[in-house]
């Protein structure tokens, strides 16, 4: 148990850049869904949406797909990952 005067473990250092993304790619009569961790700083976040977007919507080629991009907590993307959910990187085997 925590002490009143211990600071709360859980919250993240400010030179920490984990991100957690899901990826949901629409084809229309089925949905895939990826999850990520991203390990590096995002710079610009609106240039790393559109080339997550474009990478998959370049795997998917021919096939024409949607892509919804949410964040995600934590917590979240382990519950996710332990529900057997693919990872992101599964993209480039294919």
């Amino acid at each position: 148990m925590r002490k009143k005067h211990d600071p709360p473990k859980n919250i993240r250092k400010t030179d920490e850049h984990f991100r957690y993304f899901l990826f949901e790619v629409d084809r229309g009569v089925t949905n895939d869904v990826y999850i990520h961790k991203e390990t590096q700083k995002i710079e610009s976040e609106d240039e790393y949406i559109l080339n997550k977007i474009d990478f998959i919507q370049d795997q998917y080629n021919p096939q024409m797909v949607v892509v919804e991009i949410s964040p995600l907590g934590k917590w979240e993307y382990n519950a996710l990952k332990r529900t057997g959910v693919n990872l992101f990187t599964e993209l480039w085997k294919n």
